[in-house]
């Protein structure tokens, strides 16, 4: 293989084979017995920044910024699109890409972009009925038609604000239920080393994640 390049996926294909992301420009094939590269001019016809495998049907995909590649019968081809970085399949046949604030679902080789509920969506899938679910930065999030309902810290009992996956199972369940929360405060004094009260400053209060 490509020794002195870094790694930025691996994944392992339904059939136990190997396929690793090499430097996010090439992609490397383990078969049992040798290894296969794929690069600009041998196997892929252009540069691609590549990020994730994902696999779809037995079949490994690509998401890049530039669309989506494909691998059938030994070759690569690329499917042009929006930007991505992952690839889920919903129920209906629907492969929904992820990596923007946005949402794409990609059926029969056409793409429709959905807007999100304004946080970065780190994965999408959907359910039987339809309905579109979103693992964010800030909460999970459900979409039936065209309204948004998220769920956070702030107004439920989940621990945590970010979400990196989402399996919707049959219909996709229920949303954890909303939990009305009364506001915080913080009061306190903010001072230089030697003492003397910070006057007229701008403060910014992040948020930390819990860990379990």
């Amino acid at each position: 293989g490509e020794k002195s390049k870094y790694l930025t996926d691996l994944a392992a294909g339904p059939d136990g084979t190997v396929w690793v992301i090499v430097g996010g420009r090439s992609v490397a094939h383990y078969d049992g017995k040798a290894w296969k590269i794929f690069k600009e001019g041998d196997g892929l016809d252009k540069r691609y920044f590549m990020s994730r495998i994902v696999f779809v049907d037995g079949a490994p995909m690509i998401p890049h910024s530039r669309g989506v590649l494909t691998f059938k019968d030994g070759k690569w081809s690329n499917i042009p699109g929006p930007r991505g970085s992952r690839i889920d399949a919903g129920r209906d046949g629907t492969l929904w890409i992820t990596g923007s604030r946005n949402v794409v679902g990609m059926k029969d080789g056409k793409f429709r972009e959905i807007k999100g509920p304004g946080y970065s969506i780190w994965d999408a899938t959907s359910d039987a009925k339809g309905r579109l679910w979103v693992a964010t930065s800030f909460g999970i999030g459900v979409r039936d038609g065209d309204k948004w309902v998220m769920r956070q810290m702030s107004n439920s009992d989940v621990i945590d604000n970010r979400f990196t996956y989402v399996v919707a199972i049959g219909n996709g369940g229920t949303m954890p239920a909303e939990v009305e929360k009364k506001s915080g405060g913080l009061r306190g004094r903010l001072e230089w080393q030697s003492g003397d009260a910070v006057a007229n400053a701008d403060i910014a209060i992040c948020g930390v994640a819990k860990f379990f």
